[in-house]
């Protein structure tokens, strides 16, 4: 994947051209040979000559990341962690630059060159040098600029929004004016000095193009569809040629309107991404416990920002009269990509404090809030603390009275910020589940099943289905088994058993598999093990094939493992053929399994009970459908072998 990224990156710097004459033309703009710093000659021809509208904004300056992200079009995105870029002003319309990005894993990256305000946008210069064309002298060529991958920038204040693209992919960086433009990132410093160097390179190289003899090379702009191309009309001594040079379409198809949607928007409340970016990031996952031993030193407060952070939209006596609140520290964490987490603690009068996380969107709106940790000190019987994780929120509320008492509730964040309630079964399926180290996506929740261990409140038996791979329909997959006894009070896995969709038969195809439960009838397969079972039900899709099948696997436990020791038994087979009107034949087998006194090498004898069903269909005499059914019993009787239960003979 480090490749693959790298390679995007350069999928930037590449350049496409073509040297057929294009027919479409809107607009041509005719460069001069030679540029004054500080002015521009530029033209536009469309059968007027008229100014050039130029983005007359400074971008110069040296800045610092605020936040950065790569998204790629069916492929993983980026967070890019650390970023400086330095920008120059050459002339009234060029500005060069030299910039690193680091990304998590992964070596940083510089890049360096020329970008033009040219028609109320930027664009990348690149310097044509025809490499690809026969029969001239390269020292005596004469090489010239043009108009490369545009580059999208707001700037607004000392906030600079850059987007970059290439051909699926597209980088978007927001970045702050540095005050100390000295100090860089140290991950970044060697990067950054390298880009310095080769950007001073570049521009002996960018200079030499600038002044160009214009009896040798003529330089037209004009507008093809919705983007600006550049014509090279070449006239050297030797040979004459024309050469249009074009670059990836900055619309990208409209494949990434979200995203530009969500990065503009952040310069629409320019205010909120400020105060955003300048407030403390704490890792997760944290245990919040403000209370009023965490503030006693001067440094334990920081500013906060009430306005900005419309604190008043959940405290609305923050400035009133008579209630003495007061808002005196706050941090964030990264929940989500898709909205900011605030945690903010507020001082309400003398005896109590309370910290609430406060989820916001990007244009600095209030999406929801929850108090996560309260002290008090008037009586101090009170207080709560909590655990923040990626997406969820364990609160503990504590309460002294002759004892100290814990209730503990959980939530959810989801992915639109809303804060909701979880149970507590749902909140333990999470924790087995991570545990597990298992991908959620790769978790076939609908399947998923638990059951509390009958006769203690400790224990309770899950079982989690878990994709083989995430190529699957609703009815086709393989699922590997998961079958778990987990502590309900600690959320710690105690016991648990794995078998791979290969030997386990959980597979989904024309036989759907349509449910999974747990049997915990105490079936005592020796005077200390009681086993518990999981059974598995199938069915077929087929009309004229009816298809039935349940099986059950018995477990039991074994130091910290699960030890099956019966494996998919059928405790009900139905089947049979017919023509999906009347005539056809059907078999029913139905299985009880009994623990009997009997023992094998330590474990009691099952008795199986079935009872066969067989019905025949046929169309009768009065042209009714008539069935005749025969019932049989018998019995049949499971052996354990030192390892599982095996069949021993009938009966």
């Amino acid at each position: 994947m480090k490749n693959i990224y790298l390679l995007l990156i350069l999928v930037f710097f590449s350049c496409a051209q073509n040297t057929k004459e294009k027919e479409e033309r809107v607009f041509k703009v005719q460069d001069v040979s030679e540029q004054i710093v500080g002015t521009s000659v530029d033209e536009v021809n469309d059968g007027k000559e008229s100014s050039i509208e130029y983005i007359t904004e400074d971008i110069s300056g040296v800045y610092e990341l605020v936040q950065g992200k790569t998204h790629i079009i069916g492929g993983d995105n980026f967070d890019i962690h650390k970023a400086a870029i330095v920008i120059n002003r050459l002339s009234e319309t060029d500005f060069g630059f030299y910039s690193a990005n680091k990304t998590k894993g992964i070596s940083p990256i510089g890049d360096f060159g020329v970008l033009r305000s040219f028609k109320n946008g930027f664009y990348k210069l690149a310097i044509c040098n025809e490499e690809g064309v026969e029969g001239y002298d390269k020292n005596n060529f004469t090489n010239g600029l043009y108009l490369y991958n545009k580059v999208i920038i707001h700037k607004k204040g000392d906030l600079l929004g850059v987007i970059k693209y290439g051909s699926n992919f597209r980088n978007y960086m927001l970045y702050k004016k540095k005050k100390d433009a000295s100090n860089f990132y140290v991950s970044l410093v060697k990067t950054i000095k390298n880009s310095k160097l080769e950007y001073y390179k570049y521009l002996q190289n960018y200079k030499k193009a600038k002044k160009i003899d214009v009896a040798k090379l003529k330089i037209e702009h004009y507008f093809d569809g919705d983007v600006w191309k550049t014509k090279h009309f070449h006239s050297e001594d030797y040979i004459s040629f024309e050469s249009t040079h074009s670059y990836q379409n900055p619309n990208q198809k409209g494949q990434f309107i979200k995203e530009d949607t969500i990065f503009k928007n952040q310069f629409k409340n320019i205010i909120f991404s400020n105060a955003i970016s300048d407030i403390e990031v704490r890792e997760l996952p944290l245990f919040d416990k403000t209370d009023f031993d965490s503030f006693i030193e001067k440094g334990d407060y920081n500013e906060v920002n009430i306005k900005v952070l419309k604190l008043e939209e959940v405290y609305p006596n923050l400035n009133k009269e008579g209630y003495n609140y007061k808002a005196i520290a706050s941090y964030k964490v990264k929940i989500s990509e898709e909205f900011y987490t605030v945690v903010v603690t507020i001082k309400k009068g003398d005896n109590e404090m309370e910290s609430r996380l406060i989820n916001y969107d990007f244009e600095g709106e209030i999406i929801d809030s929850k108090v996560i940790s309260y002290d008090e000190i008037a009586e101090g019987q009170s207080k709560i603390e909590s655990k923040i994780e990626k997406n969820k929120l364990t609160i503990d509320n504590i309460l002294w009275i002759d004892e100290k008492k814990i209730e503990t509730t959980f939530f959810e964040v989801n992915s639109h910020g809303k804060i909701t309630p979880i149970s507590k079964e749902e909140n333990l399926i999470d924790r087995v589940i991570e545990q597990l180290n298992i991908d959620v996506s790769k978790v076939k929740s609908d399947l998923v099943i638990f059951k509390n261990v009958p006769n203690t409140a400790q224990e309770t038996i899950m079982v989690i289905p878990e994709y083989v791979n995430t190529n699957n329909d609703e009815h086709h997959y393989e699922l590997n088994s998961h079958i778990i006894v987990v502590n309900n009070t600690t959320g710690k896995i105690t016991h648990k058993y794995f078998e791979s969709s290969k030997t386990n038969g959980w597979v989904s195809d024309a036989i759907q598999l349509r449910e999974i439960t747990i049997d915990t009838l105490p079936y005592l397969v020796s005077e200390n093990n009681k086993a518990f079972g999981v059974k598995v039900y199938y069915y077929g899709s087929s009309k004229a094939n009816p298809y039935r099948n349940k099986t059950i696997s018995l477990f039991i436990k074994s130091e910290n493992k699960l030890k099956k020791v019966l494996d998919s038994y059928d405790i009900m087979n139905y089947g049979g053929e017919w023509d999906t009107q009347c005539v056809g034949e059907f078999t029913d087998v139905k299985n009880t399994l009994l623990m009997t006194k009997e023992k094998t090498n330590e474990y009691f004898n099952i008795l199986i009970k079935s009872k066969v069903t067989n019905t025949i269909n046929n169309v009768g005499d009065n042209g009714e459908c008539d069935f005749k059914e025969k019932i049989t019993t018998m019995s049949e009787v499971l052996k354990f072998n030192g390892e599982k239960y095996i069949k021993n003979k009938k009966i």
